[in-house]
């Protein structure tokens, strides 16, 4: 009787054999399938577009930090030999007879010798 009871009967035979096996037709909609496997992926581009923007926009950002960092102290070091140079007496070649005076007392002797 069991037996009897799984057997297919009547006008859908194939149909109601895949029921009792489980299996049945499902009316699937491609439309709205394809629409929101389209947005999804589109969706998903984006942010990864996003992401890879924002990664080289920080990126950017450290490389610019690093390079102020690291040329500011030879910059200052620098700012202050010249500043010494430029505002003090000193030695440039003693054998030659050659040395530095502050810029004020050379403009001043120029102006002297002019007039």
């Amino acid at each position: 009787m069991a037996q009897e009871k799984n057997k297919p009967t009547g006008k859908f035979t194939a149909f109601d054999e895949a029921v009792s096996y489980g299996a049945m037709y499902d009316k699937l909609n491609i439309k709205n399938i394809v629409f929101w496997t389209v947005l999804g992926i589109s969706v998903l581009l984006i942010v990864v577009m996003g992401v890879i923007s924002l990664y080289k926009y920080n990126k950017f950002r450290f490389q610019e930090s690093a390079s102020i960092e690291s040329e500011f102290p030879n910059y200052q070091r620098m700012r202050v030999a010249e500043d010494v140079q430029l505002n003090t007496y000193g030695v440039v070649d003693e054998e030659s007879g050659i040395y530095h005076i502050p810029v004020d007392s050379a403009m001043t002797l120029i102006i002297n010798d002019n007039e």
